[in-house]
């Protein structure tokens, strides 16, 4: 939820367009959410973020359904 809490609207549309330095400002954060969350704790491998990134969008997936569900058609 610290994304939730740090970052902009600006922020988020500044990523869009390619701008990541406005991540600058919650990089310990960054750090700190990818350790624990998405690596639980193992080494920063590339084996282990990759497999750390499957089981988080994996976890998020129903979450991120629920949002696109509940976007009103046109």
């Amino acid at each position: 939820m610290f994304q939730a809490r740090s970052l902009t609207f600006q922020d988020l549309i500044a990523q869009c367009f390619g701008h990541v330095d406005t991540l600058n400002h919650i990089r310990p954060q960054l750090r700190e959410f990818v350790s624990q969350r998405v690596l639980q704790g193992d080494t920063a491998t590339p084996e282990n973020i990759a497999a750390g990134a499957h089981r988080f969008i994996r976890e998020m997936r129903p979450h991120f359904d629920v949002m696109v569900c509940s976007i009103p058609s046109a």
